[in-house]
């Protein structure tokens, strides 16, 4: 409508029909107010004072009379995007809402993935509506501005672009060589200030299009956008590690079968004692997988609950009759990424298991204590220390060139955790890992 009106005015200017020209400039005016285009409006009152009559601009913008179903709409917007819980469903219904509300004839989710950037979502308007494909794929070097790509990601902020064909601060980018756009919006998903995605909208026919009003709109979808995205994205991580738990699961257990029935087939009891060893071992991963599962969050694991869990489990299982051997417990409320649990998980698993059954000979008593704290920002400390018996005069030799399957174990544990690991015999025996938590 103001479109329209204001260019019924050029023609009746252009005639010289003044009186005509300024009604029909004035109702393209209030179309534009309604619309919500404020620079638009300050541009025509410029442009055509003698025929605005010195009206001025109002203070408030005059809302539409259906704006109480705009708000309806949004509202029900809102909610479909954060009503999807499928990873699939979501990025289909997002993408289908914001082409609608936007105006934009393309649009594209980006997500940063492993340093690249991988285009989850394109969407078109066709002959049917919005029509959403799924390539998953990395982003091509063409499919979008880089420049305006590298921009969001590094600052956060939206970028809008009136009309791609006049001078803006991204025209050297190739893109605009290769695609003629005129409308240009890319906003980014955020939530609490971590980037979640990129959202890259496109108008190729008409300027101007992603006014303030859809802006306000957009990017209110936007911060749904990356809170439903992220759980989204929790839950298809959440599945798939439940399946990897139960794969392990069952080739641990298979494993434990073998090693077990190989022992009671070997008749020299020092080969055979390695076999239950091992046997024991990886039982002993089993348990340590399995107390995972139960924690019930893979995103990011409670050290406090694991290893407070793990550590019950060992002490209920190294219980002998008249032996009193304490395992006592000081653990930070650490959260940790899922391999960074199961490595922590498998040191204590070990440490502890091996001062058990080797740290005090034939004492009666004892202690082991396992303490998990974060003595700087971003480094955590994980000991397990024994008043035991130690490892002789000979001490520990070095981890690289330890003959001890356990000891090989725990260094190849530290070095996935990407941390260092000091011991010490006197007067207790402590192994102590440092460790980065990001």
């Amino acid at each position: 409508e103001a479109l329209a009106q204001e260019w019924a005015a050029r023609f009746h200017r252009a005639r010289g029909l003044p009186a005509l020209a300024a009604g029909y400039v004035r109702g393209a005016r209030d179309a534009y107010l309604r619309w919500g285009a404020t620079a638009k409006v300050h541009g025509m009152e410029q442009l055509h004072r003698e025929l605005m009559q010195g009206e001025p601009l109002p203070a408030a913008l005059p809302q539409p009379a259906d704006a109480a179903l705009d708000l309806a709409s949004l509202v029900r917007t809102s909610q479909a995007v954060s009503g999807e819980v499928g990873l699939t469903a979501l990025i289909q219904t997002l993408m289908t809402t914001v082409l609608e509300h936007a105006g934009a004839s393309r649009g594209l989710l980006i997500l940063p993935r492993s340093g690249a950037l991988r285009l989850a979502a394109e969407a078109g308007v066709g002959p049917g509506g919005v029509e959403v494909t799924l390539p998953d794929s990395v982003l091509a070097e063409d499919a979008a501005p880089l420049s305006i790509l590298g921009h969001v990601l590094q600052t956060h902020d939206a970028v809008l672009i009136g009309d791609g064909r006049q001078p803006h601060a991204f025209s050297d980018d190739p893109a605009f060589t290769l695609r003629a756009t005129r409308s240009i919006l890319c906003l980014p998903l955020l939530r609490q200030g971590k980037l979640a995605g990129l959202l890259f909208l496109e108008n190729r026919l008409a300027p101007h299009v992603f006014t303030e009003a859809r802006l306000a709109v957009l990017r209110l979808l936007a911060s749904q956008a990356a809170i439903s995205l992220e759980n989204a994205l929790l839950e298809e991580k959440e599945a798939l590690l439940k399946e990897m738990h139960h794969r392990v699961k069952n080739n641990l257990q298979l494993i434990s079968s073998l090693l077990n029935l190989q022992a009671s087939r070997i008749e020299d009891p020092r080969i055979a004692s390695l076999f239950t060893d091992s046997r024991d071992r990886v039982r002993s991963m089993a348990l340590v997988h399995e107390n995972l599962y139960r924690t019930g969050n893979y995103a990011r694991v409670s050290m406090r609950r694991h290893l407070g869990s793990l550590c019950a489990q060992l002490q209920r299982a190294q219980r002998l009759p008249g032996r009193d051997i304490i395992l006592r417990t000081e653990l930070a409320d650490l959260h940790l990424d899922i391999d960074k649990a199961v490595s922590c998980g498998l040191i204590v698993n070990e440490l502890v298991s091996n001062a058990f059954k080797h740290g005090f000979g034939g004492r009666q008593t004892g202690q082991v204590e396992v303490v998990l704290e974060q003595p700087a920002p971003g480094q955590g400390r994980l000991a397990v220390r024994d008043d035991g018996a130690g490892f002789g005069a000979a001490g520990v030799p070095p981890l690289e060139h330890a003959t001890s399957l356990g000891l090989q174990l725990v260094s190849d544990l530290v070095h996935q955790l990407r941390g260092e690991i000091a011991i010490t015999t006197t007067p207790d025996t402590r192994f102590t890992v440092t460790f980065p938590l990001g």
